[in-house]
């Protein structure tokens, strides 16, 4: 009876050592930031306003998307996914207005987390005071996977 115990435990032994490695994936994580004037606006879903700039009679901002890579973990290894720039999703949605999504090029001395600055001012008419725009940002990692997904709504105010 031992001996067959101990032929048991040495078989389960052998069995776990051969089971395949456990992978778990994680998607990309993105922040966005909106910049005027050298100032950055606070996002606060519950009081999200733009206050219109008097000399321009604009809504004109820096945009800049943060990207954190994606994982994929087998085992004790670990493999980061960065987002890449035919990665991200950028969208400002104003009634009766077209928005350019812009261009977000790779960052210089890019790493793993990247942080992508719009290459031109948004720009929005004065003409849309009192309306309201959406900011929607997403991500995919270069492993095919999805990020949390932002949506801001702004209040252009004068």
């Amino acid at each position: 009876m031992i001996a067959r115990s101990m032929l048991v435990v040495a078989l389960c032994s052998t069995a776990i050592g051969c089971l395949p490695k456990e992978t778990t994936e994680k998607g990309p994580e993105v922040t966005f930031t909106v910049e005027r004037n050298g100032l950055f606006l606070t996002l606060d879903e519950t009081s999200t306003m733009m206050r219109i700039d008097s000399a321009t009679m604009k809504y004109e901002f820096k945009f800049t998307i943060k990207t954190q890579a994606g994982e994929e973990k087998t085992g004790v290894d670990t493999t980061y996914h960065p987002v890449e720039p035919s990665g991200l999703v950028a969208s400002f949605t104003v009634p009766g207005l077209t928005v350019d999504g812009g261009t977000y090029p790779i960052p210089p001395g890019s790493s793993l987390d990247r942080k992508f600055e719009r290459t031109e001012l948004v720009s929005i008419p004065g003409t849309a005071m009192g309306q309201s725009m959406l900011i929607h940002v997403e991500a995919t990692d270069s492993n095919g996977l999805g990020s949390n997904v932002l949506d801001v709504t702004y209040a252009l105010v004068p």
